[in-house]
């Protein structure tokens, strides 16, 4: 009997441990999240069959933004539309510029010419170059694949920042990461740690700054809720005629930065959506 007992008692021991991983893989792993329970504040509030409200929750995820560019495209009477890369008017000073920011960003490795074409824009911006001061950019390309942002073991930590130094030969290039196991002084290079995810964080960084900066670049977690908790600071970082951009945005999430430009004041900024190589940027300029 008390053999029996003892088993009886493993046994319990051993579905105890199995309703522990089930509920961890329940509410953390993708295959068996609930969208009921996870995403609660996009749920129908009323009665009805789980499966049901599961697919109406899914729908409000995916299609929310969209149903706030409509409402937004009714009352302003105006919408936003994506621009390609290759249609920026520019004019002879800044073909050249876009010539040699593509050589210098290839020289030192960066993907932001060969596989993006994003130095039409930023030849664009910088020019005149000498009249550059200060470049912040966030995302510095680690190359420690135990991070989301890792750009594998090919990436070259600091890439672009060396070539925005060389390319504008008065400014000072601030870089920011969340891998601290990158973080380096060059040369007119400085680079601090901050985690977009964190608000406080990114309001540490701000605090670092005395000066307004010409260009601010977000190439980071390419998360929406960092994107926006780091256009948040960057609005109160970028000087009068700066420019605000934030890069590989995912084609699919276009309209939640449909919604950013819809919010930003059109009396003092001019938002864009640039459609490049395999992403979208959101390019923002102070009046």
């Amino acid at each position: 009997m008390i053999k029996f007992l003892k088993n009886i008692l493993r046994e319990i021991t051993f579905l105890k441990k199995l309703v522990r991983l089930a509920r961890k893989y329940y509410y953390s792993d993708p295959k068996f999240i609930s969208l009921l329970t996870t995403f609660e504040k996009y749920a129908p509030n009323s009665g009805g069959e789980p499966n049901l409200k599961s697919k109406l929750t899914k729908n409000t995820i995916n299609g929310i933004f969209k149903s706030i560019n409509l409402l937004s495209k009714d009352l302003k009477n105006s919408e936003t539309i994506a621009l390609k890369i290759e249609d920026l008017k520019l004019n002879k000073d800044e073909e050249n510029s876009i010539k040699d920011l593509e050589i210098l960003l290839n020289k030192y490795g960066s993907d932001k010419a060969y596989k993006h074409k994003y130095h039409i824009l930023y030849g664009m911006l910088l020019t005149p170059r000498k009249e550059i001061s200060n470049i912040l950019e966030i995302g510095l390309g680690t190359n420690n694949t135990d991070l989301v942002s890792s750009m594998g073991t090919e990436g070259k930590p600091g890439a672009s920042l060396r070539a925005f130094r060389d390319f504008c030969m008065n400014a000072e290039v601030i870089g920011a990461d969340i891998d601290k196991r990158i973080l380096f002084k060059e040369d007119r290079i400085k680079t601090f740690y901050v985690d977009q995810t964190s608000n406080s964080s990114l309001n540490n960084l701000k605090d670092k700054f005395t000066n307004k900066f010409d260009l601010i670049i977000d190439d980071g977690l390419h998360s929406p809720d960092a994107n926006i908790n780091t256009l948040r600071i960057a609005t109160t970082l970028i000087k009068k005629g700066g420019s605000i951009v934030i890069e590989d945005i995912n084609i699919k999430a276009i309209d939640i930065w449909m919604t950013m430009a819809n919010l930003l004041p059109s009396n003092i900024f001019k938002s864009q959506i640039i459609e490049a190589e395999g992403a979208l940027l959101f390019l923002v300029q102070k009046f």
